[in-house]
């Protein structure tokens, strides 16, 4: 079966440890034991600096990132 493309966005990864938002870090770690089933192919960017304002820029290029890479669905 083929594996599915997810892209996570920098947020994913940050809510592991979100302990100000505890409902999210448990959603965030169920996910996180999914994705390390190996049935993804995970890919994130390099985009972690705000270099380009605003925020709307800095996540058409995350949209664009995931868009090239073939992903199936974009985590954020």
């Amino acid at each position: 079966m083929k594996k599915l493309k997810i892209y996570l966005d920098t947020s994913v990864i940050s809510h592991l440890q979100a302990d100000d938002v505890p409902e999210k870090m448990a959603i965030t770690h169920k996910f996180w034991n999914d994705v390390k089933s190996e049935d993804y192919d995970v890919y994130i960017s390099e985009v972690m600096e705000a270099v380009l304002p605003p925020k709307c820029v800095d996540d058409s290029l995350h949209v664009a990132a995931a868009t090239v890479i073939g992903c199936n669905a974009i985590v954020s």
